[in-house]
């Protein structure tokens, strides 16, 4: 994957794909957010946890693994899912 349009129409296809089998993603991110919520003591949103999930791909692409197209896609979904729910 080299260009921009190919990243973010894979990740338009990813999010499709593990939506069918992981199920709704406001449903997972509402249900990770009370999680989070509930092990740090702190309110978290659910487009929060959108946000940090995106997080997690950018420290693996830090740490070394930045030839692995599957973070940068999923940075992208994530971040996509995480406005979606925000409302933007």
């Amino acid at each position: 994957m080299t260009n921009r349009r190919d990243v973010l129409e894979e990740a338009i296809v990813t999010v499709a794909e593990r939506e069918k089998s992981h199920g709704d993603a406001e449903t997972f991110a509402n249900n990770l957010a009370e999680i989070w919520s509930i092990t740090t003591g702190v309110k978290i949103p659910a487009w929060k946890v959108l946000l940090m999930l995106g997080q997690l791909k950018d420290a693996r692409i830090i740490s070394g693994d930045f030839t692995h197209d599957d973070h940068w896609v999923d940075g992208c979904g994530y971040r996509a899912l995480g406005c979606e729910i925000a409302n933007l």
